[in-house]
């Protein structure tokens, strides 16, 4: 597959190792003389992982992460460098771990330095700081996550003070986003199961308001998350035809039902209210070996709610939708898709226009929004092959 590497193997495999070498490169390649940066090269990239915490389900941080080793192992620091070197400063549970790597394969090189222990945490963090000082001047940060816990905050303070930084998390980004085969596997998995999330739960579940039944937006909301448990039930087999992990399914937010009124950032949240049987839309994302997908569906409840400006809109933004996606093509921009969904806009009524969001949606993967990755007006980066998008198109304040 090229330069698209495939890390999930176990950490006991050769082939683990051996595709290191080629993340390596594709980052520091991405890195040296690229004008993005502001800066020529960089000798070192450094990651520090701190405690878990339960409010960032998602960063770059834990993208590194999870692609190298599918999970992340909190207080550890990852410090990369140009002659193929990967120093892992961790405790001794996670060393035992990873020293059944070895300590060396195709010339890729992996040192693994045991935490001097409890409350020594300043002595780890210069030791960090020495261990990226030799490799050269200048490191490569992600400059917008930051660790919490004791650990963490202290090597991050002791890097920030003892060294020439500078934000790599564009050039991480552009490392990470084209997926391997593992990764659209995950991912398409993550949709097919979102989409049964929809058609087989959420469906019946509305069905039911016409018959009389009595449900909040919170209701329907809190079944459909309770249903991700039990998806093997629905579906079978993963992308490629394994059998369904279930325990590696997971919300990638919490749905959200909505009739009435209406936000459609996935940070909205569903209400108590009663469900009007009008016009509900319907949004669920999941997660498959941590690999997003999203999807949302409208649903119309009578022929008087398919009519006028709505049904207008529905059938705007469904067009829209098929232009939005027929765009997205290797080597045309991604600023491209949001031009051809506003073309597709205006054509229908050209003063929705001005309606139409700021962003059509972004790629997808281990985050669930790659920020660089933006289908906005103005992104000029090329569509790569191996990426994905999560297309999401939406027009407001209509009269």
């Amino acid at each position: 597959e090229g330069t698209v590497i495939s890390l999930f193997y176990p950490l006991t495999s050769p082939q683990y190792l051996k595709s290191q070498v080629s993340y390596l490169a594709i980052i520091f390649t991405s890195l040296a003389g690229s004008s993005v940066w502001g800066e020529p090269t960089v000798d070192s990239v450094v990651v520090v992982c701190g405690k878990s915490n339960d409010e960032v389900l998602y960063s770059r941080t834990l993208s590194v992460l999870f692609h190298f080793f599918e999970y992340s192992i909190t207080d550890s620091v990852y410090i990369f460098t140009k002659d193929n070197t990967l120093t892992i400063i961790c405790s001794a549970k996670a060393k035992a771990s990873f020293e059944t790597l070895g300590s060396s394969h195709n010339g890729f090189k992996l040192v693994l330095i045991e935490k001097a222990g409890k409350e020594q945490e300043a002595v780890d963090a210069q030791k960090a700081v020495d261990l990226i000082k030799a490799s050269g001047p200048k490191t490569g940060v992600i400059a917008k996550d930051q660790p919490i816990g004791v650990f963490g905050e202290t090597v991050t303070a002791y890097i920030n003070k003892h060294l020439d930084r500078t934000d790599v998390s564009l050039a991480i980004g552009l490392a990470l986003q084209a997926k391997d085969s593992f990764a659209r596997n995950a991912i398409t998995t993550a949709s097919t199961l979102a989409s049964a999330v929809i058609g087989q739960q959420a469906m019946p579940l509305l069905q039911s308001i016409t018959k009389g039944k009595k449900l909040t937006h919170n209701n329907v909301a809190d079944k459909l998350e309770a249903s991700f448990e039990k998806l093997d039930e629905l579906v079978k087999k993963t992308a490629d035809g394994q059998p369904l992990d279930v325990g590696e399914v997971e919300p990638a937010y919490t749905p959200i039902v909505q009739s009435g009124t209406y936000d459609l950032r996935p940070s909205a949240q569903s209400t108590d209210n009663a469900i009007v049987p009008n016009v509900v839309t319907v949004s669920t994302g999941l997660r498959y070996h941590s690999y997003c997908a999203n999807i949302a569906r409208t649903f119309f409840f009578s022929p008087a709610a398919v009519s006028g400006v709505k049904k207008d809109a529905y059938d705007a933004v469904l067009m829209a939708m098929e232009a939005g996606v027929d765009a997205l093509k290797v080597g045309k921009t991604v600023g491209g898709v949001y031009q051809a969904v506003e073309a597709a806009i205006s054509a229908i009524k050209p003063e929705w226009s001005e309606k139409l969001f700021k962003n059509v949606g972004c790629g997808i993967g281990l985050e669930f929004r790659e920020g660089h990755l933006v289908l906005n007006n103005t992104n000029s980066l090329k569509i790569e092959e191996n990426t994905a998008y999560n297309v999401c198109i939406g027009l407001g304040d209509l009269k």
